[in-house]
């Protein structure tokens, strides 16, 4: 996960580098859109697809789980800096690790089904 540190080099955070591609992120802009992030709740496996270094385990968490939640406190705690209410949620799928079979028998259309409608009207039904 990009961290919304301005102190932190990308891609740890959104301090522009080399790496970024000419890339400049605006916290007041990107700030203002939500997100929902979903992760199984035994997906703590440090398997080899896994991002491991010294640096990521101690910024960031030694697992996909922790690291969800690292990000999504810390989106919170920057939006809220800049006086948004911008949603920034988690959603631990239980009974799932990090397995797309498993995260859908746990419920993950479902969960982001209600992520992206959350607060939106019922749709009306339409007669043709």
């Amino acid at each position: 996960y990009t961290l919304p540190d301005t102190d932190q080099p990308y891609p740890y955070g959104i301090r522009p580098t080399s790496d970024s591609y000419g890339l400049t992120l605006d916290p007041r802009e990107f700030l203002k859109v939500p997100a929902c992030v979903f992760v199984g709740e035994g997906d703590i496996s440090r398997d080899g697809a896994f991002n491991r270094s010294d640096k990521l385990d101690s910024m960031q968490g030694r697992n996909r789980l922790e690291r969800a939640v690292h990000w999504v406190e810390s989106m919170n705690r920057a939006a809220r800096a800049l006086g948004y209410e911008t949603p920034y949620s988690l959603h631990v799928l239980q009974g799932a690790d990090h397995d797309f079979d498993e995260l859908m028998a746990a419920g993950l259309a479902r969960e982001l089904f209600d992520c992206l409608f959350a607060g939106r009207p019922e749709p009306s039904a339409v007669q043709l």
